[in-house]
């Protein structure tokens, strides 16, 4: 049989036809690798109207990836689509830019809105996706689809003739009552903003506010939210937190970790280390980047984990976890109470926390002897707290935060009355609470902080070695309030010398003043003298308050007398 005979009549007629009119061919090899392939293919194809020709396109597996999830929104399947990427990945032009123009071939009905942390950002992505519309390499390709209108075709909204648009707007922008069928959320967060809990509010107060209700259909409608990590509590953290099971979840790390939390099922990289996009970020570039970000940045917005994964300011490492505290440690709870210091966030308020932190001069050591986090309802937080002073004892005394403002100071002094049978301060809580962590962070490097073995370790380390780019610290300001009242030793003069003699191993429970010792010894010389009458003891003679008598017994045993 010849070779002839086996030739696909099909082929053979494209071929006659792409010699004939090569123009024509190129179209429709286009249009057939775009209907076979989809967005992958042609983010490609129309690449040269996006970068322009000196600008090479370098494919990867994970633009690949991010294309089959787009698709999935166009296609019905996916409803909430969350992807985090590092910057320079390809996400606005994947997103932003080439998706709405692929899928108006098929869906040209379907109503876009955008919005970014920036106006000008979303508009020029829009003006990127307009000209790719507008191009004759499109509409020789797809332009029966559909056609711009020429009424509304503007930079910030464009509509074609099937009633599609594409809206653009920024995050905490002014909306004017559009719905949408498809709303995108590309780059929520201002990098240089991202610590900024008033801005970040902003953003989440705008998505739960504003956005919850912009969908034309909540049933067939679709959210995508696109971004590099900034902070636990950034939008996608925010959403992941509320509905992860709503979500599907696509994260892309810079260097491939084979423990990430957020670890992609179908990552094709095995080895840790691994770069996302070596062909147009190598390592030299990203070690490069990763330097100029600093270990926190880099962590969230290269590796989409807002905290380092081997902590931030606190390493787990430089904790040790003993069974039981050593016999001398004296010990102080700190509190950071929710909403004292920091704006509640509707849907992940803050906590109210507690922290036992203890001294032993005979060890050296720092000790965590208990922490808590809890949200409660203030009466209820006043009855916790009391059932807590109650379980630690008199002998601990409690650190409370009073804030500026006269609601401050009224339930300071409120909680002042409820805990009177213990001894409690109040005082306002000066500088930021990265400045007050870095208090003791260092006697921490230093291995000097023990943690007491209890079932709150997990969490409270979780917290601490988030901070201070993690979605809580109440438990880690409540451990620096304690701390700060041990280091200060601000328990006045007799807190002090106790500590003085504590530290020189004498037991303070023992101690009486001179003024003791002799009330004692006058009434047991009256009690002697009543006996012998066969008269009744007489009641002992009122001692002077308690705070004085302990004064004067510290006083005494530091001067060598009366210790007992």
């Amino acid at each position: 049989m010849s070779e002839s005979s086996h030739a696909d009549p099909d082929f053979d007629q494209f071929s006659a036809w792409a010699l004939s009119d090569p123009d024509g061919a190129i179209v429709e090899l286009d249009r057939h690798i775009v209907a076979q392939d989809g967005l992958s293919q042609f983010i490609p194809l129309s690449w040269h109207l996006i970068e322009g020709a000196s600008t090479p396109y370098v494919s990867n597996w994970h633009i690949d990836a991010i294309c089959d999830h787009l698709m999935g929104v166009s296609a019905g399947h996916i409803k909430r689509l969350a992807i985090a990427v590092p910057p320079r990945h390809m996400k606005s032009v994947s997103v932003s830019v080439t998706w709405p123009a692929f899928d108006w071939v098929e869906h040209p009905w379907r109503r876009f809105l955008y919005a970014s942390y920036a106006h000008a950002l979303s508009i020029r992505d829009s003006v990127r996706c307009r000209r790719i519309l507008a191009s004759d390499w499109y509409r020789k390709r797809w332009g029966d689809s559909h056609n711009l209108t020429e009424d509304q075709n503007t930079k910030i909204r464009f509509d074609n003739d099937k009633s599609g648009f594409r809206l653009s707007t920024s995050v905490t922008g002014m909306l004017t009552g559009e719905g949408a069928d498809v709303i995108v959320v590309d780059d929520p967060h201002n990098v240089l903003e991202a610590e900024s809990e008033k801005k970040r509010t902003r953003v989440l107060e705008w998505w739960d506010e504003a956005m919850s209700s912009r969908l034309n259909d909540q049933k067939t409608g679709a959210y995508v939210l696109i971004q590099q990590r900034v902070h636990e509590r950034d939008l996608l953290g925010h959403v992941m937190s509320k509905e992860s099971d709503d979500w599907t979840y696509l994260c892309l790390p810079a260097e491939f970790e084979p423990d990430h939390p957020h670890r992609w099922f179908r990552d094709p990289r095995k080895e840790a280390g691994e770069l996302l996009w070596p062909a147009h970020v190598p390592r030299k570039e990203l070690d490069r980047l990763k330097g100029r970000l600093g270990i926190y940045a880099a962590a969230g917005q290269l590796q989409q984990r807002p905290s380092p994964r081997e902590g931030g300011i606190f390493k787990r490492s430089w904790f040790p976890v003993v069974e039981t505290a050593p016999f001398d440690t004296r010990w102080v709870r700190g509190w950071d109470l929710a909403g004292s210091e920091k704006k509640l966030i509707k849907s992940d308020p803050d906590y109210t926390a507690s922290v036992k932190v203890g001294w032993s001069p005979s060890a050296q050591r720092w000790i965590i002897g208990h922490a808590e986090r809890f949200r409660e309802e203030p009466h209820e937080v006043e009855n916790r707290m009391l059932r807590r002073a109650e379980a630690d004892g008199t002998q601990v005394p409690i650190q409370i935060p009073q804030d500026p403002g006269a609601a401050g100071k009224m339930w300071a002094q409120r909680l002042m009355v409820v805990l009177s049978r213990f001894s409690i301060y109040a005082d306002p809580v000066t500088g930021d609470k990265l400045a007050r962590a870095m208090g003791w962070a260092g006697r921490a490097g230093a291995k000097m902080v023990w943690i007491q073995k209890g079932d709150w370790n997990e969490a409270f380390l979780t917290e601490l070695t988030s901070f201070p780019t993690g979605g809580h610290d109440d438990q880690v300001d409540a451990a620096s309030s304690a701390f700060d009242r041990l280091v200060n030793n601000t328990f006045g003069i007799a807190g002090f010398y106790e500590a003085q003699l504590r530290e020189k191993g004498v037991e303070v429970g023992t101690l009486k003043s001179p003024y003791q010792v002799e009330q004692e010894r006058v009434a047991e010389e009256k009690a002697r003298r009543a006996a012998e009458a066969g008269e009744q003891s007489p009641a002992p003679a009122e001692g002077m308050p308690s705070n004085i008598e302990a004064i004067a017994a510290i006083a005494a045993a530091l001067l060598g007398k009366n210790a007992r």
